[in-house]
């Protein structure tokens, strides 16, 4: 084998590992501690990508008027599938609850996802934000969050 493709491929073995604690299937509303659940990156944020569906759940108070809103640098190549609220029945009444955005995403293209949190009448004022980078390559994808 050569370098550039044992890099690639330790890379690709890292990103896996990484990101395969990243999504907790029972994840909760933000109020828990970080790491109270396993698999959870931020307590307001964690994604999941299956087959060609990108789910991204993240923590939201639309009481107070902070909700979140996205946009997706090269929109042709995704779907919108759908966006809700997620009830969890250990969370507290009146607690932050979890909007979860699923997405078709097309396999082989690179695409950047922007999630910020503001309220409507203060776009410009940005209280939280997370990126999804997706990078295509011929050895698989690739996905970093910042």
């Amino acid at each position: 084998m050569n370098r550039k493709r044992v890099f690639a491929i330790l890379l690709a073995t890292f990103i896996l590992i990484y990101t395969g604690y990243v999504f907790a299937d029972s994840l909760s509303s933000g109020n828990r501690a970080n790491g109270d659940r396993p698999g959870e990156l931020f307590k307001d944020f964690n994604y999941h990508v299956k087959e060609d569906i990108i789910t991204v759940r993240l923590s939201e108070n639309p009481d107070t008027g902070y909700v979140w809103h996205y946009s997706i640098e090269n929109a042709g190549a995704v779907i919108y599938v759908e966006d809700g609220y997620i009830e969890d029945p250990e969370t507290l009444y009146g607690s932050n609850p979890v909007r979860e955005f699923k997405f078709q995403i097309k396999k082989g293209v690179d695409n950047t996802f922007r999630f910020k949190c503001y309220r409507r009448f203060e776009p410009e004022e940005i209280y939280k934000e997370h990126i999804i980078v997706i990078s295509n390559s011929q050895y698989g994808s690739n996905i970093a969050v910042r």
